[in-house]
């Protein structure tokens, strides 16, 4: 430990880094120099750095240079790393290999003299792993909600577990569908990935069909030494028109950082609530479902314990919601090291919903005892994101300031109703007809919805001003009644088109209709 108004310094033995190497500095810190700036002369002059002291190069490089903050380096012992304390960096060591280096720390206090503030620096620990040079895996494969006659997005989790960069990596794949046919699919985007690190690539399927869907993908890298990890396959579930699931998440954790502030959310948002407090989302339930019940509430999370369960109707009552559908308190068992989907089942009594917006929150009665829910910031869909009722007042995402305002919640509900395609004819719309798409305009995705009053090959098309083709949207045999898709503003390849006007034409039997959107960045 070191006091205010002094300079210590404290080195490390010497250090050898194999080539094969990649790791970080991880070390403990609490600090009370609680003016970091006690002659007020706009510069700072209590802090500490970290550096490393390069032998081989005869070089000292700097890794870590930090200060007193609230709630982030205060009197509370805490862990970081270097790339947490130091802007971008990740796997530092990995840019000493092969060298000898010492570590260096040094803590600066030039404020008045005052022997009961310290610097204190516990657990130092030079942490890492050893890996092939070239090795690259696809790890984990989710969905986002998945319902018939919608867009669906697969998304694959890779891995770089080598030691060194992969740039612009191609994943491919395959998806099986219900009917029993498969298709070829290239996931987007390619990425580059450090060693060590992860990223996540996807592909959208617009109108799916309801079923069991297989998705396949594998990683293509010629460099690769390891190639029994190079492929991936899970199922899913595509619901039926009578069941649909809500949801904003791709169904991959997140971790949202504002380049501005330096505020980082590392993968759960709201351990910082108090009993009386309640996180979730906001849903729409969609025209074409009648009779509408609510029968499960999902929310992923590493949290284990009570947890108070809050359905609210939306009459506008912003800031104060609506009626209270629904009340209880679950105890929680989830994954506590790296989070799991909850389910908590409502079938054997569900919850009718009168209106197509309803709210369903996570929540508590105990203090320190908040339910965490994973975050999402690479959804195809940027709608109403998640809501905080802090005592009486509702906030909405949209208020919130930076990541905040980036975020989606893992919170997500099932729900059963009456379809307009069923065997009633009066229930089936009475000619051909395509509906404004909403939002207009939009960013990043939109709403179309058509009307069919009897069965018919179906097509819906984005064209371009200059009359080419985007993406095709639906191109199936589809049953009456009014369907849904939801399009993200990217082209059949999945990437991501410019602002501008689109038009999308609707063909069913003998029938054309065209209208215009304008997607606005």
């Amino acid at each position: 430990k070191a006091y205010c108004e002094s300079y210590n310094t404290i080195i490390s033995p010497m250090i050898h880094i194999p080539d094969s190497f990649a790791g970080k500095i991880y070390l403990d810190v609490k600090m009370d120099y609680i003016d970091s700036d006690p002659d007020s002369d706009g510069s700072l002059d209590d802090y500490f750095v970290v550096d490393i002291i390069d032998s081989t190069a005869d070089t000292t490089i700097q890794i870590m240079y930090n200060y007193y903050r609230p709630g982030i380096i205060d009197e509370t012992w805490r862990t970081f790393d270097d790339a947490a304390l130091f802007g971008t960096m990740t796997n530092s060591i990995r840019n000493f290999a092969g060298h000898d280096i010492r570590v260096m720390i040094l803590s600066r206090g030039d404020g008045l003299p005052d022997t009961t503030q310290h610097l204190y620096i516990d657990n130092v620990v030079l942490l890492g792993r050893y890996a092939l040079l070239h090795d690259v895996s696809p790890v984990f494969v989710a969905s986002g909600p998945l319902n018939a006659g919608e867009m669906g997005r697969f998304t694959v989790k890779i891995a770089n577990l080598g030691m060194n960069m992969e740039s612009m990596l191609q994943v491919n794949g395959t998806i099986s569908f219900p009917d029993g046919t498969d298709s070829a699919v290239t996931f987007w985007p390619r990425p580059t990935i450090l060693g060590g690190e992860e990223n996540t690539v996807f592909v959208n399927r617009n109108n799916l069909m309801a079923g069991d869907y297989t998705v396949r993908a594998w990683t293509s890298l010629a460099t690769d030494l390891n190639i029994a990890n190079d492929t991936i396959e899970a199922d899913f579930t595509v619901l039926d028109l009578g069941t649909r699931e809500l949801g904003w998440d791709d169904g991959i954790n997140d971790v949202a950082t504002d380049p501005v502030s330096g505020t980082t959310i590392y993968g759960f948002l709201g351990a910082s609530l108090d009993a009386g407090d309640y996180i979730g989302n906001r849903f729409s339930t969609g025209s074409d479902l009648s009779d509408i019940e609510l029968t499960e509430i999902k929310f992923f999370t590493n949290y284990n314990g009570p947890a108070d369960i809050l359905v609210l109707d939306d009459n506008m009552g912003i800031p104060n919601g609506g009626a209270i559908l629904f009340e209880d308190t679950y105890t929680i068992v989830s994954d506590s090291i790296d989070g799991s989907w909850v389910t908590i089942d409502l079938s054997a009594s569900p919850v009718d919903i009168p209106d197509t917006v309803f709210f369903a929150f996570v929540g508590t009665s105990v203090d320190s005892q908040m339910p965490v829910v994973g975050i999402d910031v690479t959804s195809p869909l940027e709608r109403w994101g998640f809501v905080i009722i802090a005592g009486d007042t509702m906030f909405l995402r949209e208020d919130a300031g930076a990541p905040y305002n980036s975020i989606d919640l893992m919170v997500r509900t099932v729900i059963t109703g009456t379809h307009g395609i069923g065997g009633d004819d009066n229930k089936l719309p009475r000619e051909v007809s395509l509906k404004e798409n909403y939002p207009n305009p939009f960013n990043p995705a939109t709403s179309i919805e058509f009307d069919l009053p009897g069965d018919a090959k179906v097509e819906l098309v984005v064209y371009n001003l200059l009359g080419e083709k985007v993406t095709t949207l639906v191109d199936n045999d589809l049953a009456g009644g009014t369907h849904r898709v939801i399009w993200g503003g990217r082209d059949d390849n999945g990437r991501e088109l410019p602002s501008g006007v689109y038009l999308y034409k609707l063909t069913a039997g003998d029938k054309n209709i065209t209208k215009r959107m304008i997607l606005l960045k």
